[in-house]
């Protein structure tokens, strides 16, 4: 199957909705665990962007969003 440009918008626009969800809700479950484990993957993100290493930054991001997810 070959995306086109709307079903691709489509999937972006779903991503986008689905994140904001379990961001909400995470903001309202949230513990101290779970703000540090949050806390330390953004760290993680900053310091490789700073490094410009984009491998780094994918790892960091995917342990960051994996924590919003994990507290939602």
């Amino acid at each position: 199957m070959q995306l086109g440009i709307a079903l691709l918008v489509e999937m972006f626009e779903t991503m986008a909705w689905l994140e904001a969800a379990c961001a909400s809700l995470a903001a309202r479950r949230h513990t101290q665990a779970d703000r540090d484990a949050i806390q330390a993957a953004h760290e993680a993100c900053v310091i490789a962007q700073r490094a410009l290493d984009p491998a780094a930054f994918y790892r960091a991001n995917a342990r960051w969003h994996e924590a919003v997810y994990a507290t939602s």
